[in-house]
């Protein structure tokens, strides 16, 4: 167990600082959160914490790198369920067009928030509020969104919930 603590912080940490080579494909962002949200369903289960995705309409395709995106996708959405504390409360993924040429992804949680004095610093290495973190995980996110031409913004309100939004490149027709 402690060996593959240790590579998933080296992985991180390479993820990271590595120049990323992305292999871009046409990709339906759905199946991507659908995939994302598998993931973390028998924990959430388990917790009693409630899992969907919202669609509002039909999306405009994305072109980008598949495993990167996941990792994204999988990274909050982990992040979202840890941030729940106890029995209850709910993760979501709301997917819609930003406008005519980009996505929007929004991973909205009902966990503890994030302090007013950290949110700044959420997407820094090395900033980590968990005693097992490395710091990494929303560094690499946001890396990964940059090199998708993309923004990622967080918005909190301590002891009610945090939302990442995440607004992609549409795909060019």
């Amino acid at each position: 167990t402690e060996v593959a603590r240790i590579n998933r912080h080296i992985t991180d940490f390479l993820k990271y600082s590595r120049p990323t080579k992305l292999e871009l494909e046409d990709l339906n962002i759905r199946a991507e959160a659908e995939d994302a949200l598998r993931l973390v369903e028998g924990r959430a289960e388990e917790c009693g914490i409630q899992t969907d995705i919202v669609q509002d309409g039909p999306l405009a395709r994305v072109l980008g790198d598949r495993e990167s995106l996941r990792s994204v996708f999988t990274n909050l959405v982990i992040n979202a369920v840890e941030a729940i504390d106890g029995e209850g409360g709910s993760v979501s993924i709301k997917l819609s067009n930003a406008d005519a040429n980009s996505v929007k992804v929004e991973i909205v949680d009902s966990g503890c928030g994030i302090a007013p004095q950290d949110i700044s610093k959420v997407f820094e290495p090395y900033f980590s509020t968990k005693d097992t973190g490395t710091g990494l995980g929303l560094a690499i996110v946001k890396k990964a969104v940059d090199d998708h031409g993309g923004t990622i913004s967080v918005t909190s309100k301590e002891g009610s919930g945090t939302t990442f939004t995440i607004i992609l490149p549409a795909k060019e027709n």
